[in-house]
């Protein structure tokens, strides 16, 4: 009787800073990151994605060419660099200010940002939309909506975003294809993730914003950023 008083007072002491801290609320929110990655539906549409995409082939051709030349990376390797490309020049495209839906109006100074709402339609709903952005277009008076869905499955069909986007959908693509992979989250409003190399021996930073590949020190001596809390989420820890 007296551990099972001491469990439940524990898990009401966690409870409580899981309500009253945000930061430590963001963290368990990040514990369950990776259960949309682990879905059996989301993984395979993340594959049929990446066999309709030319990558196999152009790692054949990299294979092909090596001809028993020394090469410090494997066929993985060379499949995660090509898949890291084609995500960033062909697949996903990066979002700051959506164009307007009906006259095509991109010129970011004359869109103006109306705030946000929930998500309100069972597509924001289906999507995990956060927040559905507004913006106004100056041009014709269309008011257009952004959502910003965080269903990783939602984002192979939808293909833009931010980093968070970019990072969730990246990573969904690389778990389906048998990977051992980290989600990486920062305090300082930036996310990535990680592939464990088999030939390398090691995780491998990856940032398909940036088409970035093993370069971890991007963001401070890149970006000139300092950084706090950096968390990497695997299926089993933090």
């Amino acid at each position: 009787m007296k551990d099972t008083i001491q469990r439940l007072t524990r898990d009401s002491k966690f409870t409580h800073s899981i309500r009253s801290n945000g930061f430590i609320a963001q963290i368990d929110k990040l514990s369950h990151q990776m259960e949309d990655y682990n879905d059996d539906a989301a993984q395979a549409a993340a594959i049929d994605v990446v066999l309709s995409s030319p990558v196999y082939d152009r790692v054949d051709k990299i294979e092909e060419s090596k001809e028993g030349k020394e090469d410090e990376f494997d066929y993985t390797d060379h499949l995660v660099q090509q898949l890291l490309k084609w995500f960033k020049e062909e697949f996903f495209t990066w979002v700051n200010t959506p164009s307007c839906d009906s006259c095509g109006n991109k010129e970011n100074g004359t869109i103006t940002p109306l705030g946000g709402c929930r998500g309100y339609t069972q597509d924001h709903i289906d999507g995990r939309a956060s927040m559905v952005e507004r913006y106004r277009c100056n041009s014709c008076g269309t008011v257009n909506e952004f959502p910003r869905y965080g269903n990783a499955m939602t984002l192979l069909k939808f293909r833009k975003g931010r980093c968070g986007e970019w990072a969730n959908c990246f990573t969904l693509i690389l778990k389906s294809l048998g990977l051992k992979v980290r989600y990486v989250w920062n305090l300082e409003d930036h996310v990535w993730c990680e592939y464990y190399s088999k030939n390398l021996k090691r995780f491998i930073h990856l940032d398909p914003c940036e088409n970035a590949f093993d370069n971890p020190l991007l963001y401070n001596h890149g970006w000139g950023k300092k950084m706090s809390y950096v968390f990497a989420i695997s299926d089993h820890y933090i």
